[in-house]
């Protein structure tokens, strides 16, 4: 007996939906709810496993990574040292303090896993970037509430400076419509703005970036 049209358009789409749910997690970053609309052209890079890391100083990667791939893919330009920020943890009260100083900006939303997931290879390279100069903040979406805020800080043990994005400034200015997004700056304010983290590549763009600064 021939089955009805319509239970066979049905039993493809809920295929299809279970087909979408189970590639879902697959995604390397989420949606930035303080900002809408994606940025134009944004590519998406696979994230890899860690490798270990020169702690002194950055060194350039042996690999198959293309670094210069993954810089021309950054966003460059001077930071606004104006920003309004509200402080959340840690000794600093406003970005001004930061003008002249090298600096790595990771913004966060608490609840997104892609972020939880990366922020603590972030803060590790921060760690090593400090014995170069650079000072690490970590920077909350204006929806994350200071609930969702103070757990993620606690379960990944943050111990940079922790600031909320409430007014909206840095995801209008320096937001992607996803995150995380890693803002590196050097001491004139100059800047390279890194999406999609991945350990591996982003990690070793980011220290070449540092050494041809230096």
């Amino acid at each position: 007996m021939q089955k009805p049209m319509f239970f066979v358009s049905l039993t493809k789409t809920l295929s299809l939906s279970l087909l979408i749910g189970l590639l879902g997690g697959s995604f390397t970053y989420c949606k930035d709810q303080a900002k809408a609309t994606p940025e134009k052209g944004k590519s998406e890079i696979p994230a890899k496993a860690a490798k270990t890391v020169n702690p002194t100083k950055p060194a350039p990667v042996k690999s198959d990574v293309n670094i210069d791939s993954v810089l021309a893919l950054t966003q460059s330009g001077t930071l606004d040292y104006n920003v309004s920020l509200k402080p959340f943890a840690g000794s600093h009260k406003n970005f001004g303090e930061f003008k002249g100083k090298k600096l790595i900006l990771f913004y966060f939303s608490a609840t997104c896993p892609h972020c939880q997931e990366s922020f603590p290879h972030v803060q590790k390279l921060g760690d090593e970037l400090t014995q170069q100069g650079f000072t690490t903040i970590a920077v909350a979406t204006s929806n994350s509430t200071p609930h969702d805020i103070h757990k993620f800080m606690a379960e990944r043990k943050s111990h940079v400076s922790m600031f909320q994005d409430a007014e909206r400034h840095v995801a209008q200015k320096y937001g992607t419509g996803y995150v995380p997004v890693i803002i590196v700056a050097n001491e004139k304010g100059e800047y390279k703005r890194f999406s999609n983290f991945d350990e591996v590549k982003t990690v070793a763009a980011i220290k070449e970036q540092v050494n041809r600064w230096n």
